[in-house]
Parts: C-alpha cells; structure tokens; sequence
C-alpha cells in the first residue's frame, strides 16, 4: 500500500478536483437545468429546510406534500444528500441553489474518495487517472444531469470509502491504524444508508467476496471480526432510518412488478453497446437498456485493466 507520506499526494488530489471542474460546468448556467427528477428534490430540500426550522432534525412526513395531506417521504428514502441544500435554503439561499450545491459536492467528494483508495494502492498517478474515469463515467453524470438521481449521485461518495477502509483495516501492519479504519468504514457505511438505501444493499453484495479475497492471505483473516463488528456499527447508527422502512413498509405499495425471468436479460450485443463512439446524453434510449455503453468508454476501461 502506497505510504501516507508520499509528498506528492497533496498535489494530486489538488489535480483530482482540477480535473473534476468541467463537469461542473452545467452548474454555472443561468436557471435550473432540466432533469427527470431534479425539481422533485428542490421541493424536498425546501421542505426539510421549513422542517428545521421549525425543530424537527428528522422529519418523517412533509406535510406541505400530498396536496395538503402530507407524505411520508423522509420515512422511506434516505436523507443525507438533503442536508447540504437545506442547510444553505436556511441560511438564505434558493432551494434550487442549494440542490446545484449538492451535485457540485457529491462530484468532487466522489473523485476525492476514489482517489485515495486507488492511491493507497498503485500511487498517486493511478488515483488521478481512476477518479478522473469514475467522474466522468456516463452513468455518473447522467445520474447527475438527465435522471435528476440526486441521492444515487451522492451515494457515488462511499463505495470508495467503504473499499479504502476495509482495505486498510485488513492489510496494514500497524496495530493501531486497523481499528481506525474499521471505524471509518462504519461511518462510510453509515453515510451509504443515509444517502441511498438501494445502493447499499448492492454494495453489500460487492464488498462481501472483496474483504473475504482480502482474507485469503495469511493473518488477516482473523480481521474479519472486526469487520463484522464495524457492519453491526453501521447498522447501529442507521436504525433510526432503516428500523421505521421495515416496520412500516407494509403500509406501502412496495413490490416487483411481473417478470418473464431470464428471457428479458439475454440482450444482442447491439443492446448494450450504443453505436455511437462516445455517449450521447440527448439521445432518448427506450430499448431495453436505458444507458447503453459507448465505444470510448469500452477502450478507456481496456487500456487501464
């Protein structure tokens, strides 16, 4: 693993949010840009921010929402990427503002976590070179600009947190600095649950065979425990989210709707693979792939493995 006293590593996170300001570039345009969803989250942030105000840290329901009636949307989906807009609606800014904020901050905290995990790895030039590919990855930004995805844009933040930590915890010699990790891992966990509910059960599916690969080697696999112990942390900080989701879902119209199983995820290689050589984020896709990989894409990823 790359040692923490690397003089250049400064300089290449500075680099790392250079190289992350393009993409911000539809930030700095006059109005609102249009998106799927992006204005159903200026009227969240608004809400939450009326919320605090009026001393509730926490609200389950908006009242102002359902005509009147009240939705319970804070009951249900997760409200980290909330805070930062409301906190500058309180202070005085425009909600929509605030939600501009919000992406601006979920991009470059996104490149940031991805290039300390990979530069612990490889070095600071790979982690240059990995958020430099994750920023711009055309599912990230069109999290960002088309869907409006404001919590799954956010959520962006924490798989490298959550994979820097447990690297860490399961493979440094110092003693000291496992239990450090363990903790930051906990709280990356934590802010994944608070920010985007799905996402972490996804990632659960990933980190799993990782820390358990990480385990093969000799010795740490008795580190596994403390792993386990940092999951059951995360859990213990999230129970004032996830506890109310489990014992009142029943009360929601939550399901799957029908499926003809496997027959729907056998695609031609033309589905998945757009003719285009990069992505084109006008293009309206309703095939069966909403998003489909370009060539530059392809090559990049090609080059780097």
């Amino acid at each position: 693993m790359e040692g923490t006293g690397d003089p250049w590593r400064w300089r290449a996170a500075f680099m790392t949010l250079i190289l992350t300001l393009p993409a911000l570039y539809i930030l700095f345009r006059p109005g609102f840009f249009v998106s799927d969803d992006g204005r159903f989250h200026v009227y969240r942030v608004a809400a939450l921010a009326r919320a605090w105000l009026a001393g509730a840290l926490h609200p389950r329901l908006f009242p102002e929402f359902g005509f009147g009636y009240g939705q319970a949307v804070l009951n249900f989906y997760s409200p980290l990427s909330y805070w930062p807009g409301s906190l500058l609606a309180i202070l005085g800014l425009n909600p929509a503002t605030g939600v501009e904020f919000t992406i601006a901050l979920a991009l470059l905290l996104a490149a940031l976590a991805m290039f300390f995990f990979v530069r612990d790895l490889w070095g600071p030039a790979a982690g240059v070179l990995a958020a430099t590919i994750y920023t711009y990855y055309p599912y990230h930004l069109i999290d960002a600009y088309v869907r409006g995805a404001i919590p799954e844009l956010f959520a962006f933040t924490f798989p490298p947190l959550i994979f820097w930590s447990y690297t860490r915890a399961m493979l440094v010699e110092d003693s000291r600095e496992s239990p450090r990790a363990l903790l930051w891992g906990a709280l990356a966990w934590a802010g994944l649950v608070f920010t985007h509910n799905l996402s972490s059960l996804l990632m659960a599916l990933a980190i799993i065979p990782y820390v358990l690969l990480l385990a093969w080697r000799p010795g740490p696999w008795r580190r596994l425990l403390g792993v386990a112990a940092s999951h059951l942390l995360a859990l213990a900080l999230t129970a004032v989210y996830w506890l109310p989701v489990l014992a009142e879902s029943g009360a929601m119209g939550l399901g799957i709707g029908p499926s003809r199983g496997y027959e729907n995820h056998l695609l031609a290689f033309s589905q998945i693979i757009a003719p285009t050589f990069s992505h084109d984020y006008r293009a309206a896709y309703n095939g069966p792939v909403m998003h489909p990989q370009n060539w530059l894409t392809i090559a990049i990823l090609l080059l780097v493995a």
